[in-house]
């Protein structure tokens, strides 16, 4: 089974408060996403956009987003909160799968997931989530349990991770965890990324974590996932979880269009003031590495913007015609995004 299929992810390998805020900010209202756990989606339906459209390869994570979005739109916040990251029973469970999914949707997609996950809360549903589960498995044994349990309890968890936890054995833990046959073998199943990054995986990790650790990591379920095996922080989970974004959503009357498709075949040239491409580049190979770019402004409006992440690999020999770079007018945000493993390539239609 390959990377592409079945539920990859359920919490978020990303922070799309830096979309969300741009898109806030730029007014716009026809966005294209990819849909990922619906972390990197649903949180434009705060927005009121008049176009959704959230594409994705894989079905079985379109049909986990969208019973994210009926769970988001019907649910109290207490209930929402329970089912997601909570410690409710296998039964409760499964009955808020059938109250919600009906009748838009058929559960049996959830009840698979659910069955197939006893006990465990439906945000670590996802391969990837389980990945950094046990690397928090590992931490706790290479760092020290001990050591670990105090970490997000205290006021300012970064700086008992510089203080506590940084030194030899926190290298020694990414020489061992932080390598491709690693990840290929918990994860990737052969599909780990061409990385080009100059930087070793352990100076990558490494930099990207002391990046990550300066925020304030009691917002970011990447850190939380990493240290403590789950969300222990209510403020830590995904954007689509803040009350003033849940509400907005609940409140909200535009509609998702959801496709299962890659984000270069999505139809509706033009239509698009902003595309959201996660890290999908990374995966690009031959002439698509190349052109994606060009297949992207055909997507977009005279004025539109495009975001890319790249983790551990820049795609190659970009045509960029027709595009200004404004990464660099976003960095006050980016700066702040609470994975910090990716470097962000946000461009502008120049016509």
């Amino acid at each position: 089974m390959s990377y592409f299929s079945d539920l990859n992810y359920s919490l978020a390998n990303e922070d799309t408060t830096v979309e969300y805020e741009m898109v806030k900010r730029l007014g716009f209202k026809d966005i294209l996403a990819v849909t990922g756990s619906g972390a990197r989606s649903l949180p434009f339906l705060a927005l009121n956009p008049t176009t959704l459209k959230v594409v994705d390869v894989a079905g079985a994570q379109l049909a986990f987003a969208r019973f994210k979005e009926l769970s988001l739109r019907k649910a109290s916040r207490p209930e929402l909160l329970a089912f997601w990251n909570g410690d409710l029973s296998d039964e409760r469970r499964e009955a808020l799968i059938r109250q919600w999914a009906a009748p838009e949707m058929d559960p049996a997609p959830l009840l698979h997931w659910l069955s197939q996950n006893p006990g465990v809360a439906p945000l670590y549903w996802g391969k990837w989530e389980k990945t950094f589960m046990t690397f928090s498995k590992v931490a706790a044994v290479l760092l020290g349990k001990d050591r670990l349990a105090p970490m997000f309890k205290n006021s300012d968890p970064g700086a008992y991770f510089r203080r506590e936890l940084r030194g030899w054995r926190w290298n020694l833990l990414l020489k061992i965890v932080g390598n491709r046959s690693v990840f290929n073998s918990l994860l990737y199943k052969g599909s780990f990324i061409a990385k080009n990054d100059p930087r070793s995986f352990v100076v990558y990790y490494r930099e990207s974590f002391d990046q990550l650790m300066a925020l304030d990591v009691r917002l970011s379920h990447f850190a939380q996932l990493c240290f403590a095996g789950r969300v222990v922080l209510e403020e830590g989970l995904p954007i689509e979880f803040r009350e003033d974004v849940r509400q907005a959503i609940s409140g909200s009357s535009s509609q998702v269009e959801y496709a299962e498709e890659s984000l270069l075949a999505a139809d509706r040239t033009d239509r698009f003031d902003f595309v959201s491409l996660s890290d999908v580049p990374c995966y690009f190979t031959g002439e698509t590495e190349k052109t994606f770019w060009q297949d992207i402004r055909k997507k977009l409006r005279p004025g539109g913007v495009a975001v890319a992440r790249y983790y551990l690999r820049r795609p190659e020999n970009m045509d960029l015609r027709g595009f200004i770079d404004v990464t660099e007018e976003w960095k006050f945000l980016w700066d702040k995004e609470l994975v910090q493993m990716y470097q962000f390539h946000i461009l502008k239609r120049q016509d």
